[in-house]
């Protein structure tokens, strides 16, 4: 008898294509609307990016409760209601006039995206994978970088062509679509389609159900382990985005053209595909703590080296960079699918999850104002970036000190 296509992988592909659209557009397009916003309404730059910590508050908010919603109300009502948001966000966006309510929307953006977006990748790949699961979550985190590589010229050539305001109506007829593909394919449980995790037929009896087993949230919260999860990963955003905020800029001030200092986004947009598929592979096969601990240091190997490069004497610096910061960031995202899985169980899997971003977003708001304020001091990034290379270095130690807590 033919055994039955598992349908955790259809739900693999329909997933890596909405939540990679969701971070893409949610989280990362923003720095396509600043200066033509700006431009057009004759505002400061320093008011229109308010919008950007709007949109990390709403992302603290979207972490502190979105992974609750989604154990709650499962992914499909949770995925589809936060894409209607988003698109009603952009909606408002297009038609925006003042800046209050681009502040409004950008919070619900924040919120929305980050109640959905990894948390849901994560607990996609705790609910319907075991054996394959940091694969899966790896796999389907790199939407995210495959879209900003498809879309971010697009985008920007749509804005130059026909002005902001229909860019941000296109995006959020994506986003209509992100939710219909969503309530038509997504399903919450692979017992939805009689089968059990990795692809067991229930009816065969071929496998055990997975259980939701371990640790509520308020357990979990009473162990050391979930603190320095938390901070750890927190701490080490504060580097994450510190350096991609700023990055392209230092390239500039030390004499690269805006072009050519471009080639760096692209290369860290197109080694980031592969990186985060890699990853999601490595934490499958070999000690999680272990794999965090590599990649840390080639985070730190990359940081450290971006810091050294003060002239624009070669292309090479811009390439090195993409595709060292690309192999050290992507550790971050298929990897916390194994922190919270191995040490705390699957009970509470989006809630915990929720917690992690809610710290990684707080370490967010930190990155590009401590760098834009050395740089303001100094002239120059490298300090902010040895000073990451720190953050990290503690953030990577925090993380692999964690002890699985007892039962």
């Amino acid at each position: 008898m033919k055994k039955k296509l598992f349908y955790g992988w259809i739900l693999m592909v329909v997933t890596f294509v909405t939540m990679g659209l969701v971070n893409y557009l949610g989280v990362s397009s923003f720095g396509l609307f600043v200066a033509p916003v700006v431009k057009t309404m004759g505002i400061s730059a320093t008011a229109f990016l308010v919008c950007a910590t709007m949109n990390s508050l709403g992302g603290m908010l979207g972490g502190a409760i979105g992974g609750k919603l989604l154990d709650k109300y499962g992914l499909k009502l949770s995925g589809t209601v936060a894409s209607i948001l988003l698109a009603a966000a952009f909606i408002g966006l297009s038609l925006a006039k003042t800046l209050p309510v681009f502040y409004v929307c950008y919070f619900v953006i924040g919120f929305s995206s980050i109640a959905t977006g990894t948390i849901f990748i994560n607990k996609f790949a705790a609910k319907w994978f075991d054996k394959y699961r940091g694969t899966v979550s790896g796999i389907c985190a790199a939407g995210q970088s495959t879209f900003t590589v498809l879309l971010a010229s697009v985008f920007a050539k749509d804005i130059q062509a026909a002005g902001y305001s229909h860019t941000y109506r296109i995006i959020a007829y994506i986003l209509a679509g992100v939710a219909v593909a969503n309530l038509l394919f997504m399903k919450n449980d692979p017992s939805d389609v009689g089968q059990y995790p990795d692809g067991g037929d229930a009816s065969s009896g071929e496998k055990k159900a997975m259980q939701l087993t371990g640790m509520t949230a308020k357990e979990a919260m009473k162990t050391s382990a979930f603190w320095l999860i938390v901070i750890g990963f927190g701490v080490l955003n504060i580097a994450s985005l510190g350096v991609i905020q700023t990055y392209n800029a230092h390239f500039q001030s030390v004499g690269y053209p805006a072009v050519i200092a471009a080639i760096s986004a692209t290369t860290y947009g197109v080694a980031g595909i592969v990186a985060r598929v890699l990853w999601g592979r490595i934490a499958d096969k070999v000690n999680y703590k272990f794999a965090t601990a590599i990649g840390g240091v080639i985070f730190i190997a990359a940081v450290l080296y971006l810091s050294f490069v003060k002239s624009a004497v070669s292309n090479t610096p811009l390439y090195i960079f993409g595709i060292l910061f690309a192999l050290g960031n992507g550790y971050i995202w298929a990897l916390m699918v194994k922190f919270v899985g191995n040490n705390f169980g699957t009970r509470a899997f989006g809630q915990l999850n929720g917690y992690i971003m809610t710290a990684m977003m707080a370490g967010a708001m930190l990155g590009s104002p401590i760098a834009g304020a050395i740089f303001d001091k100094t002239g120059s990034y490298s300090t902010a970036y040895l000073l990451f290379g720190a953050i990290a270095a503690v953030a990577t130690v925090m993380m692999v000190a964690a002890k699985k807590p007892k039962s």
